[in-house]
């Protein structure tokens, strides 16, 4: 029989009372941060941001944290989301799109209509 593969490093850091989060970034990179179990999803965000690698988004409100399919909620616990103290769990980091700035409607002076019909306004990030 062979013995079970050792424990990594982080996973057996993890005291009772923390939680610890692997973070996956869209860009496929891997952070891990320990929190306590009573701390805040809102504070957890901060603390993320505050570490952000390179290029930061313009605030931690526009971090999203995706746990078992759910975005959770700024104003939770990490314990009340399903996490579980002394493990690490992994979870997704997405950044908020931020809308692009507003495009005026095209008028009969430059060369559009004055009509009030829907218009493609895309942004391409």
């Amino acid at each position: 029989m062979t013995p079970p593969p050792p424990a990594s490093p982080s996973a057996a850091a993890v005291s009772a009372d923390q939680i610890s989060l692997k973070c996956l970034l869209v860009s496929g990179n891997r952070h891990v941060f320990t929190f306590p179990a009573t701390t805040t999803v809102q504070q957890a965000k901060k603390q993320i941001f505050q570490e952000w690698p390179k290029e930061k988004p313009e605030s931690p409100g526009n971090l999203r944290l995706l746990y078992l399919g759910k975005f959770l909620l700024d104003n939770t616990l990490l314990v009340d989301n399903r996490l579980v103290p002394g493990q690490t769990s992994t979870v997704h980091l997405t950044v908020k799109a931020v809308a692009g700035p507003e495009v005026p409607k095209p008028t009969k002076a430059s060369g559009g209509t004055d009509d009030d019909a829907p218009a493609c306004q895309c942004t391409i990030l």
